[in-house]
């Protein structure tokens, strides 16, 4: 595992559900985390995802509504 290693890592993630969290925090556990979340518009999501050419706008739909649930719910 890198983070073992003793390198600073950026996981730049989508997490949806809380058991995929609780992963991170297990797996992680002897490790300085920060977790981010980031809030927007459903319309400066997609536009910001048409600039990075790279990505499907149709994600955006799904995950603004569901991305942040089960943390706000814990």
């Amino acid at each position: 595992m890198l983070a073992a290693s003793e390198n600073n890592l950026i996981i730049d993630e989508v997490i949806f559900d809380e058991e995929a969290l609780k992963a991170y925090v297990h797996h992680l556990k002897t490790h300085t985390v920060y977790y981010i979340g980031v809030f927007c518009d459903l319309a400066v999501m997609q536009e910001r995802k048409i600039l990075r050419r790279d990505r499907c706008i149709d994600l955006s739909n799904d995950q603004i509504d569901r991305v942040h649930q089960s943390v706000l719910n814990s």
